[in-house]
């Protein structure tokens, strides 16, 4: 197969996987540079972008593109393996998690073994799909190094003014330091803990 074709033949893979799990998709024209695919819940209440990278067949590794990892938020990466005949395979990854183990700037490419086990759409879907309280949203603003980015800027959503007290706003001002940290720091700097 050419490898435009593996390329767009992942891409569909990778829209028809986020449509069968409930989610609003388009993709791109092709002229967005670093998304391929947009998404949403099925109430608009949020978006995701997603920059889909393919092999044709079962591989350990996934070429990178050379320019800058921009660890965004709601950005996630879908590393597709089209296993010649038989059923795609899948691993979802955080941008920022992209971005601090990219491998070799002269050609850049990420491994399997650096992401997190399994195939990643439970914990995208545990940030897509998570109905946050009032509560939780204070309880992640109380160890934000240990929740995902998305989930981050969703409770710094929930717990803004016009209900803003003296707690919410210590609460949204450690989220915002730890949101602030995570795309100042360095790549070996940034430590993102997994719940």
């Amino acid at each position: 197969m050419r490898p435009q074709l593996v390329g767009m033949t992942g891409v569909y893979c990778a829209a028809a996987e986020l449509s069968r799990r409930g989610f609003i998709v388009s993709i791109t024209s092709r002229n967005a540079r670093g998304i391929d695919l947009l998404a949403t819940d099925q109430d608009y209440h949020a978006a995701w972008s997603f920059q889909v990278k393919t092999n044709a067949n079962k591989d350990d590794s996934w070429r990178l593109g050379r320019g800058d990892i921009i660890a965004e938020p709601n950005s996630f990466y879908i590393f597709v393996n089209l296993n010649g005949t038989k059923t795609p395979t899948y691993a979802i990854a955080e941008s920022a998690l992209v971005a601090e183990k990219k491998k070799n700037e002269a050609n850049p490419y990420i491994r399997r073994s650096d992401m997190p086990k399994g195939d990643g759409w439970d914990v995208f879907e545990e940030i897509a799909f998570r109905d946050l309280s009032w509560a939780d949203a204070r309880a992640i603003a109380e160890k934000p190094r240990d929740y995902h980015t998305a989930l981050l800027n969703r409770a710094l959503m929930l717990l803004k003014p016009p209900q803003s007290n003296k707690i919410d706003r210590a609460h949204r001002k450690a989220i915002a330091t730890e949101l602030t940290r995570r795309t100042t720091a360095k790549p070996s700097q940034r430590r993102i803990d997994r719940v």
